[in-house]
């Protein structure tokens, strides 16, 4: 009774060895063409087979078949089909997800232009400024009042982190001009995410989603912005050129680095306060404040006075957003710093006044590196007494290695590499995996060891390259 007239509804899971999902309307075939047209929506992914040679053939859906709907109307609805976001496992380019009929709605879930507070409401499933969103390929498709936007739409629960460029309806007016700050837009309007070219991030003067946060505000998802950009590390984006362009209220504001998915990143103002100046140390600030380092998408880090409302110095950290002095080091929270003497004790942690990977514009380029550890002097894994720890270099300066014992790091389940392998940091695990040195140090791509004689590296089939001055060696290739 659920299928239409001609049809029946069939249950086998498999047939010709080839998947079918769950239960389905169907009818007996003699081949292909006897399913529907190839270029349909809906029949496009059938085909013609048997469970066994007794039975006689019928037509069956292929899994992982994407069926490009533009709404429900192109799905077969009494099957229990919606247009939804289908994820499919290919082998050519690997996975990728699209707008395709897919049973996967959740029990209640919206239609496109329902009301909604959140993604988890709508089948699509995108809330986007209060509304479910639903698939377009352009504002023609789209009712009166909205605008067909681009979304990226990344799976990172899912092996592969499937991702693709999606675009769907969305309300919202403007003049869509486009912007690089929220100054740049007429009166009413903000510089909202709009789409990406490539890898470039596209921004667009429109209405700011009603009761989204400002720049720097909390957020799970892009809903809950103004700008409609929420970033990975959960901070709301809103572009900038200059720092004039994100003047915050009690403070000065930054303008930054917001690292987004399969991008290099954003100029975006930094969700700081503070006097916003020059410093080297927590002791160039005014009372309250700390040195805080900033990434800029064209140059070297910028240091200036904020007030720290994130985690403190010695903190558990993934991200340099996480903490309060913008620097997250060998996976703490950590100060920048001028000498030792800035760099006060934190239970389990000694701490070094060493290099960062960057300059600065007037301010120091260092930063207190953590060891967790005993922390004893070391030139040589051979130092270090204490059971599974090695001799962890830091870079004092552009000639000076120290070395310090500290518990071997590792990934994950796996050990830590060794002095030559390969290492690697990722600020985004759909393209990439970080790859962490046993010892910390991971210079032009290659994990660094310190030595004090070619004994300490002949595990890894190197030599110890000794300085002419003072301080220990580091392990290398053999000739190099």
């Amino acid at each position: 009774s659920d299928c239409s007239p001609g049809l029946f509804c069939d249950g086998t899971r498999f047939v010709d060895g080839r998947f079918a999902e769950g239960a389905y309307c169907t009818a007996y075939c003699a081949d292909r063409n006897d399913c529907g047209p190839a270029d349909h929506p809906v029949s496009g992914c059938m085909a013609c087979g048997q469970t066994n040679s007794k039975e006689r053939r019928k037509c069956f859906p292929i899994k992982d078949c994407i069926r490009g709907c533009r709404g429900d109307d192109d799905c077969n609805v009494a099957i229990g089909e919606r247009c939804s976001v289908k994820r499919v496992d290919s082998d050519y380019g690997g996975p990728y997800v699209a707008w395709g009929c897919t049973g996967k709605c959740l029990a209640g879930a919206l239609p496109p232009g329902s009301q909604c507070t959140s993604d988890s409401e709508c089948c699509s499933p995108f809330c986007v400024r209060g509304k479910c969103a639903g698939p377009c390929l352009g504002d023609e498709d789209c009712t009166l009042g909205s605008q067909c936007v681009a979304r990226l739409y990344v799976d990172v629960g899912m092996p592969g982190c499937a991702s693709s460029l999606l675009t769907m309806c969305a309300p919202g007016g403007g003049s869509a001009k486009t912007c690089g700050s929220d100054g740049e837009c007429p009166a009413g309007e903000d510089c909202a995410f709009w789409s990406f070219a490539g890898d470039e991030v596209v921004f667009r003067c429109r209405s700011p989603n009603a009761g989204g946060a400002s720049f720097g505000g909390e957020c799970t998802e892009d809903m809950d912005c103004q700008s409609g950009l929420c970033a990975p590390e959960g901070f709301c984006v809103s572009p900038c050129r200059t720092d004039s362009d994100c003047a915050a209220p009690g403070g000065a504001g930054v303008c930054g680095v917001a690292v987004l998915p399969r991008t290099g990143g954003v100029a975006a103002c930094n969700p700081a306060v503070g006097s916003g100046s020059v410093c080297g140390r927590d002791g160039d600030c005014p009372p309250g404040e700390v040195c805080g380092a900033f990434r800029r998408l064209d140059g070297p880090r910028r240091f200036a006075c904020v007030v720290p409302e994130k985690k403190g110095p010695g903190a558990a950290c993934e991200s340099d957003h996480e903490c309060g002095t913008g620097l997250c080091l060998r996976e703490y929270c950590a100060p920048v710093c001028a000498s030792d003497t800035d760099c006060s004790p934190t239970s389990g942690l000694v701490w070094t006044c060493g290099m960062n990977e960057a300059d600065s514009e007037g301010g120091a380029a260092r930063a207190c590196i953590p060891v967790a550890g005993s922390g004893a002097a070391c030139g040589g894994n051979g130092d270090c007494a204490a059971p599974g720890e090695v001799c962890k270099p830091i870079l004092v300066s552009e000639t000076l290695l120290v070395g310090r014992c500290g518990v071997a790091s590792n990934n994950g389940d796996a050990p830590g590499a060794s002095a030559g392998e390969a290492c690697a940091g990722c600020a985004d695990p759909c393209l990439c995996r970080t790859v962490r040195c046993e010892a910390d140090l991971c210079l032009a791509g290659r994990c660094v060891e310190l030595c004090k004689e070619t004994a300490d590296c002949e595990e890894a089939g190197m030599v110890c390259d000794l300085p002419a001055g003072p301080g220990p060696g580091v392990c290398a290739n053999r000739g190099s």
